[in-house]
C-alpha cells in the first residue's frame, strides 16, 4: 500500500511540474509578445493618448500567435489596429482591419515598414 501511494504521489507530482512549468512559459512568452508590440506601436508614432479599447488574446486554437488589437481615436469608423506576435526572432505583423473594406484599409497610421 505504501509503494502504490508513493507511485501515485509521485505522479502527481510530475503532472503538477509540468503544468507549472507550461504556465510560466506561457507567461514569459505572453509578456515577451506584449513587449514587443508595444515596442512597435511606440516606434509606428501612434501616441498613447489616442489609443483605446485594447484587447490582447492569444490563438492558442488556430495559430499560436498573441494578438493586440487597439482602436485609435481620429481613425476611420470601425477601424480596428491588429499586431501579430508569431515567435520569437520573427518581425511584428501589422494589419489593420474593418468589417467594410476587409484587410486593404488605409490608415492614419501605417505599418512603419511602409515608409
Amino acid at each position: 500500500m505504501k509503494k502504490r501511494s508513493i507511485v501515485i504521489i509521485g505522479i502527481i507530482g510530475f503532472l503538477a511540474t509540468l503544468v507549472i512549468g507550461a504556465t510560466i512559459l506561457h507567461l514569459y512568452s505572453k509578456n515577451h509578445a506584449e513587449q514587443k508590440i508595444d515596442a512597435y506601436v511606440l516606434e509606428q508614432g501612434i501616441p498613447f493618448d489616442q489609443i483605446r479599447d485594447i484587447s490582447y488574446v492569444w490563438d492558442w486554437e488556430f495559430s499560436g500567435d498573441y494578438i493586440k488589437r487597439i482602436k485609435v481615436d481620429g481613425e476611420k469608423e470601425g477601424v480596428v489596429y491588429q499586431y501579430f506576435y508569431t515567435g520569437k526572432g520573427q518581425p511584428i505583423l501589422f494589419r489593420p482591419y474593418s468589417k467594410e473594406e476587409g484587410t486593404e484599409v488605409e490608415v492614419k497610421y501605417p505599418s512603419k515598414d511602409d515608409d
